[in-house]
Parts: C-alpha cells; sequence; structure tokens
C-alpha cells in the first residue's frame, strides 16, 4: 500500500486524530492527565502516536528548552501562590469543554484567584 505524492504537494498531518487513535489510548476523548503517570512513552518524537513537538526529521528542535522553561514557570507559579475559583465557585462547576481549531482550547477562558503563598518579606529575598 502506498501513495504517489507530486513534489511540491502540501501535506498535512491530523495529530488530533493521531493524538486521539482509540487503538493507542483508552478513551481518547476523555480528559485524563494520569494516562502518561508510569508510562514509558518517548515524548520526544519517537511514539507516532503522541506527536505534540512534530516527529522524525521535522521535529521541533526547541522542544527540550520549552519543556525546561514551562516545567520552571510552572513550579514558580505553584510555589508562590494558592489558587481558588472566584466567587466561591466549585471545581465541578467549571466548563471544561473544548473547542476544536487549528489547536484545541477551551470553549471558554479558565479565571483563577493568586493568592501569594510566602509572605511578601520571603519574596523580596
Amino acid at each position: 500500500m502506498g501513495y504517489d505524492i507530486l513534489k511540491g504537494t502540501n501535506v498535512y498531518i491530523n495529530a488530533f486524530a493521531i493524538s486521539r487513535d482509540p487503538q493507542h489510548w483508552n478513551k481518547p476523548e476523555e480528559f485524563n492527565p494520569e494516562r502518561f503517570e508510569n508510562n514509558n512513552m518517548d515524548y520526544n518524537g519517537s511514539c507516532f502516536e503522541f506527536t505534540p513537538f512534530g516527529f522524525g526529521q521535522r521535529l521541533c528542535p526547541g522542544i527540550t528548552f520549552a519543556s525546561s522553561v514551562l516545567e520552571m514557570a510552572l513550579a514558580n507559579f505553584l510555589y508562590h501562590f494558592d489558587w481558588m475559583l472566584p466567587d466561591g465557585a466549585i471545581s465541578e462547576s467549571v466548563d471544561m469543554s473544548e473547542k476544536f481549531g487549528l489547536i484545541v482550547r477551551r470553549s471558554s477562558d479558565l479565571h483563577l484567584g493568586a493568592i501569594p503563598h510566602l509572605c511578601s518579606k520571603a519574596m523580596e529575598i
């Protein structure tokens, strides 16, 4: 089985469909970040079913830098702040539906309140 692709043809990879293939993922449409815990999957481009940074020769060259910076920024936000929903809302009432397009994003913005976790003197150091 094969295809003839003419020179100069644009080829688009449907990463959305690949990342939600039920042959590779249990309940692919369900938000379940725990599925990646204790998983030996390599997210650096060698697992075809998980391709947020591309794969092969077209792998994003900044993946290591982006992952490190994101981890550091997230760790700082979680360490320095306590997070709460506005107006006493409960987590079950938050709309987690998605809007599909070139990228998948939330249908509505998530608004959180950030409360400094450490006293102001400790944050000055």
